[in-house]
């Protein structure tokens, strides 16, 4: 029997690990409430990415195909479009990215006619007038919107929406690779198996761009290696810095590695060279005792686990959902805050208190993990209510 097809856009499935534990997570919950259901991916790179989920077709030229006469032919592909561009419809990455929107849903919403779905995403800031006026006219087409945090909230009553539901974030439900899975990930890597704790980092690629307009990249390595040398020295432990991004704009590989070209202690200290499934990624995150994210997905890779994590936030999306949804506000240190002290502090404090850090958590996950898999409940009972099946 033939199933709901579904369309999923605003992801890539291979270079970056958080949109890809997005699509992963997504397409599993989805499968739970959708029997025989098929999915189609709409991706920058559908060759590569193809290559590391399997079950799901991709697809790069779709949007250049729904074009005037040619769109209801090509829409009788599917069923429901599921919007899963995570934080980007805001004015934080520039205001084209609500353009981008504006086109989304005049593409698939008006001139396909398709039930369009926001699932779980962190919307705003909208400042701009034009922003705020296109912001609030898609909002208000789409047939269901399910947000991640309140602070995306605060925009929607901004902008006068009324009409959505409070969810999470599809990633907490991504599954971890297998302990056999990571042992042989390690031999490869020539990372061996030691008795003392191990502290995991990620550094971001945007964190530095960021910070390199200001001029203060240079900072931002410098603090990164001073502060392992120290937590090193202190505590005697073992480093892991794990990139969560891997591609030509935004590589966290080439951070990790200016980094580590800074430490001292480089005997204890690893970059994992190689390049995962984000189901891998989280299982080399889940050996860590403690864990400090540029990533905002990197950071749930580590909390989903229950692993005490310092998160470093460039958008709102990083306070709402660690610092409101999961109570680690006070772990969190934004961008504008950044420096070599706050991090040493913030990272010496979640240290110290790890093991009421990861009570804390083990008592507030599983809620956080039934929100989730309430997003794609939402989603059937939308499609129960327009009759697609």
């Amino acid at each position: 029997m033939k199933g709901v097809r579904f369309l999923l856009i605003g992801i890539e499935c291979s270079r970056n690990k958080g949109t890809a534990a997005i699509l992963k997570s997504t397409v599993q919950t989805l499968k739970n409430y959708f029997e025989n259901a098929l999915f189609k991916a709409v991706t920058p790179w559908p060759n590569r990415d193809k290559l590391n989920c399997k079950g799901i077709e991709f697809s790069d030229d779709l949007l250049s195909k729904l074009r005037l006469f040619k769109i209801r032919k090509e829409s009788d592909d599917f069923d429901i479009v599921i919007d899963l561009h995570g934080d980007t419809i805001s004015e934080d990455y520039g205001i084209l990215t609500v353009f981008g929107f504006f086109y989304n849903i005049v593409s698939y919403k008006l001139l396909a006619k398709k039930a369009y779905v926001i699932y779980a995403q962190s919307l705003g800031p909208f400042n701009n007038p034009i922003s705020r006026l296109l912001a609030k006219f898609c909002l208000n087409k789409v047939d269901l919107l399910i947000i991640r945090e309140k602070i995306t909230e605060n925009y929607l009553k901004m902008l006068g929406i009324r009409n959505y539901f409070l969810g999470a974030d599809p990633a907490f439900l991504l599954k971890t690779a297998s302990k056999e899975n990571i042992k042989e990930i390690l031999k490869n890597e020539d990372i061996r198996a030691s008795q003392g704790s191990i502290i995991g980092i990620n550094v971001s690629q945007h964190i530095y761009d960021l910070l390199k307009d200001a001029g203060r990249h240079m900072d931002y390595i410098m603090m990164n290696a001073k502060l392992i040398d120290k937590l090193i020295e202190t505590y005697d432990v073992n480093i892991l810095l794990i990139p969560h991004v891997l591609n030509n704009v935004h590589d966290d590989y080439s951070i990790a590695k200016k980094v580590y070209s800074k430490i001292k202690n480089k005997n204890l200290v690893n970059v994992i060279e190689g390049d995962y499934t984000p189901e891998e990624v989280k299982g080399i995150i889940g050996l860590c005792d403690l864990f400090i994210g540029a990533r905002m997905h990197a950071v749930i890779a580590s909390t989903s686990q229950c692993i005490p994590s310092v998160g470093i936030a460039y958008s709102h999306k990083m306070h709402g959902i660690i610092g409101e949804l999961l109570g680690l506000d006070e772990y969190i240190i934004d961008i504008d805050d950044l420096n070599y002290d706050i991090l040493h502090e913030k990272t010496m404090k979640a240290w110290e208190n790890r093991e009421r850090i990861k009570k804390h958590l083990e008592k507030v996950i599983p809620e956080v993990k039934r929100k989730a898999l309430k997003n794609g409940e939402l989603v059937r009972e939308l499609c129960d209510s327009l009759k697609i099946t």
